[in-house]
């Protein structure tokens, strides 16, 4: 089958453009809860509960998220509605650049949410927000899909093959392991979510319940064949009820250094 990802070609800014006109500065923390407000707003038209946000990032009471939601206001990225449930409105958002910034340490370049226009959508119409989940080898524990994304990205719907109705998420490669199927050391790997997979592609394939493969997916005489597409590496097989597919890779996101 034809290999139908595309690969989003993501210059690398310099620091000098990303200083210029910087006003505020973002902790991990402040940042990871901007990014799940503005993503839980734009997915079910309301912003999140104190609980919700404690949830999502993995605190233990609600005051943690009283004082990053505080500081958030004080910096002039949200603003609360005073006597309304769940009333925070986003001002000020880390665009698509930065948040690959954010990953180097760099200062987070901020814009004012301020409608304008693009084609005959909006801009927050044609993106979509995709959490990531850090950088791994071809090989990670399960469980890095059951704590909080480290961050929220926001990516072109067009760049996905973007559905309504499906989940996405986003992973950094580690190391050389896929370069024979040109994949390299800190491509950005994006996937669509319990989809179907076909032969050659590329996927999160899940063995034991336990560890997730990123690897080439085939099936042979009844077996799932999980390969780095390369001659030398022995392909691991396993019985199909060993094996399940949570997501199929639908685009690459390269930083040229």
């Amino acid at each position: 089958m034809r290999d139908s990802r595309i690969l989003l070609t993501l210059q690398k800014p310099s620091r000098i453009n990303f200083e210029q006109g910087i006003r505020k500065v973002l902790t991990k923390q402040q940042q990871k809860l901007l990014f799940f407000i503005k993503s839980f707003q734009d997915q079910k038209g309301i912003s999140p509960s104190y609980d919700e946000m404690r949830c999502a990032l993995n605190q233990k009471s609600k005051s943690s998220v009283h004082m990053l939601l505080k500081a958030l206001v004080e910096r002039g990225f949200v603003r609360k509605l005073n006597h309304k449930a769940r009333a925070i409105e986003v001002i000020k958002f880390v665009n698509q650049d930065s948040a690959f910034a954010a990953s180097e340490g760099r200062p987070l370049k901020v814009e004012e949410n301020q409608p304008s226009v693009v084609s005959s959508q909006s801009k927050d119409e044609m993106l979509a927000y995709v959490p990531f989940y850090g950088k791994h080898s071809t090989i990670f524990s399960l469980k890095t899909f059951l704590s909080s994304p480290e961050k929220i990205l926001s990516i072109p719907k067009e760049i996905l093959f973007y559905l309504e109705g499906h989940d996405y998420c986003a992973l950094q490669i580690s190391g050389e392991s896929l370069k024979e199927v040109a994949i390299l050391d800190d491509d950005m790997l994006f996937f669509k979510m319990g989809v179907e997979a076909h032969p050659g592609q590329i996927v999160l394939a899940v063995v034991d319940d336990e560890t997730v493969h990123m690897k080439k997916w085939e099936i042979t005489d009844g077996k799932v064949v999980l390969s780095l597409g390369s001659k030398y590496m022995m392909p691991q097989v396993y019985d199909r009820d060993r094996v399940s597919i949570k997501g199929v890779m639908v685009a690459l996101g390269r930083v040229y250094k």
